[in-house]
């Protein structure tokens, strides 16, 4: 199982991890069967989701306390369907970057977003957002409201080019989960 990062230059190979069988991962049974039973109708549903004109996309949000074994599932379910891990920082992209980012990952890939929960300080909410667009250069850099609120040129994909008051929002998150 590859895993990857995101960096300036796109995804990039940061390790390899043994396979891990799904049975070696300590959840209740049933909820991995569910789990990939789910994916499983995900993986040959593809015709359904072209047919609604939906992205072929499967989110999952899985949740515990540390140590659960939340990333061996997913380690274990990359080993299972052979699959690479895609793992982002959400503290390193705004909005842009992270859409950028979700659109450039490899075909057939898992997007891993750890502690997403502790990524509180990274997702910022509209009325937070223009404070900081406000504050962070001394001017109000806040759009018209016929504006978008994006950015409208962001380097690379959005990793250590984002200007202060550029950040990324729970909207942004969710809009990219969502497709």
């Amino acid at each position: 199982i590859g895993i990857y990062n995101l960096g300036k230059e796109g995804w990039t190979r940061m390790t390899t991890l043994m396979k891990r069988p799904l049975k070696t991962v300590c959840i209740d049974p049933e909820i991995k069967t569910h789990l990939t039973n789910h994916i499983d109708q995900f993986i040959n549903g593809r015709e359904w989701f072209f047919s609604k004109g939906l992205p072929h996309k499967l989110t999952v949000l899985l949740y515990g306390i540390p140590g659960s074994g939340k990333t061996s599932l997913v380690q274990a379910i990359a080993t299972h369907y052979k699959r690479n891990v895609m793992v982002l920082d959400l503290s390193m992209v705004n909005n842009t970057g992270l859409m950028y980012a979700i659109a450039s990952l490899p075909k057939g890939s898992i997007l891993l977003l750890e502690d997403i929960d502790v990524a509180s300080s990274a997702v910022v909410s509209r009325s937070q957002q223009e404070t900081v667009i406000k504050s962070s250069v001394g001017r109000d850099l806040t759009p018209a409201p016929a504006e978008v609120s994006e950015p409208k040129a962001i380097v690379g994909f959005g990793m250590n080019t984002i200007p202060d008051g550029f950040t990324l929002t729970l909207s942004g998150l969710l809009n990219a989960l969502q497709g």
